[in-house]
């Protein structure tokens, strides 16, 4: 069972021009129903990451009836904030992060 897709854009890129001159936004080209945040400077923040996780635990109460589920994320301090990893915790949920800045090894 996929979650939706977490993306985080630049608050500047909302909206991009096509070479025709049309004018697209993230809900023209992203999976429908995926969580979008926008900000600058970019990056992601323990509210987003909270978020984050009230929408896991929602898509996947059926799934973790049955069984656990578990979350693998980098290890970014946003990522791992106390609230987050609660959260998931109190909900049955594995938590393994990987080392900061690292997700683009594995």
């Amino acid at each position: 069972m996929p979650t939706r897709p977490f993306l985080l854009f630049l608050t500047q890129a909302k909206f991009r021009e096509l070479v025709d001159g049309h004018t697209e936004t993230p809900d023209d080209y992203l999976p429908r129903g995926a969580l979008i945040f926008y900000r600058t400077p970019a990056g992601v923040d323990s509210d987003m990451m909270l978020d984050w996780a009230r929408s896991y635990l929602k898509e996947t109460a059926e799934l973790r009836r049955t069984g656990k589920t578990m979350v693998i994320f980098d290890g970014y301090a946003s990522h791992s904030s106390l609230r987050v990893l609660n959260r998931l915790q109190d909900a049955g949920v594995i938590v393994h992060a990987l080392p900061s800045h690292s997700s683009h090894l594995t």
